[in-house]
């Protein structure tokens, strides 16, 4: 379903374009100007483009609610991870899983046709688009004449919702730090199951592996991984200089 344009000029500053996967984990990967190299599976075409690019972001796909509000003490805490590396003891594992978890959830709805939601027995309430999106800034959730609930605030409450319901499949990871030492990682827009996260060109979170380098080779295995996990475009800061093997497939280091 198409999503719902704001009023024009967006004076309630509703965010419009959502990111799946965060603008700051995204600029970890920037080039000297400051934009990362993407690798399209739709064409095979190489472009570049910086963190607020549309590429990296879905339209209204959830709430106001969810976009400035749990979501965002998700992705703080995982911010501080990958800005601040920590030994492993020290490691904030929680907020590493939470976040992996959010981006989980977040790609597969930002991949979805979503629907409005019907409610029967509700008559819902007949307010203008300004009283609307005053509603939705301030958190609020409205259900239009007929019933109607607009798609985005049924995700955001389903993403939640999951973000409790699947968090006993990864509360007890423990993250380690992968570092390569020759060439760089590759992102993928999304890694469905795998709790894999690179979080520079050199560096990445593995949950299960212990703090170490990784070779040339381990390290092609690892972006075959990523470019087998993508559903619409990997990224890196430079392509060239990510080894990719189209002869290996491994899962794990």
């Amino acid at each position: 379903m198409a999503y719902e344009p704001t009023m024009k000029k967006n004076p309630r500053q509703l965010t419009i374009e959502q990111h799946f996967h965060t603008a700051h984990a995204i600029a970890k990967f920037y080039c000297s100007d400051d934009r990362v190299e993407i690798k399209l599976l739709s064409d095979g075409e190489t472009v570049k483009r910086h963190k607020r690019a549309k590429i990296f972001c879905t339209k209204r796909k959830w709430d106001q609610r969810a976009e400035r509000g749990y979501m965002v003490d998700i992705e703080s805490a995982f911010h501080d991870e990958i800005d601040n590396i920590k030994p492993f003891d020290e490691r904030n594992h929680e907020a590493i899983s939470k976040y992996c978890l959010l981006w989980l959830h977040r790609h597969q709805y930002h991949l979805e046709d979503i629907d409005d939601a019907q409610l029967n027995g509700i008559k819902g309430s007949d307010l203008n688009k300004v009283q609307e999106e005053i509603l939705e800034s301030k958190g609020g959730v409205f259900v239009r004449e007929g019933g109607v609930v607009p798609s985005r605030f049924n995700s955001g409450l389903q993403i939640q919702m999951m973000l409790d319901r699947d968090w006993h499949t990864c509360s007890h990871f423990k993250w380690g730090l992968i570092e390569a030492v020759d060439g760089e990682f590759l992102c993928s827009d999304g890694y469905k199951d795998l709790p894999f996260i690179p979080i520079s060109p050199k560096l990445a979170f593995w949950a299960g592996e212990s703090d170490q380098e990784i070779s040339r080779q381990q390290l092609t295995e690892i972006n075959k991984i990523s470019v087998e996990k993508a559903s619409e475009f990997y990224f890196s800061r430079n392509l060239s200089e990510c080894p990719v093997a189209s002869d290996m497939f491994t899962s794990a280091i």
